[in-house]
């Protein structure tokens, strides 16, 4: 997911307003780069943008990580 979101980081005009759509199978896929560190990377970086989460079949080990990513 960390992948995705830099690439999808990267696609988005520079100005306007942007929003990225993150669509989960509910899986916990937070292998290298971790989502979480790689979406703080994006705000230091000073891309503004809002971050939509979607997961289908969200299990309960799935569930609190995908609380953890950042707001």
């Amino acid at each position: 997911m960390g992948n995705a979101l830099r690439e999808a980081a990267a696609a988005m005009p520079s100005s306007g307003p942007r929003s990225i759509v993150l669509v989960s199978d509910g899986e916990y896929n937070c292998s290298p780069p971790d989502p979480c560190e790689v979406a703080r990377e994006l705000k230091t970086q000073g891309v503004d943008s809002v971050m939509h989460a979607i997961g289908f079949a969200v299990d309960s080990a799935a569930a609190p990580s995908s609380r953890a990513w950042p707001r």
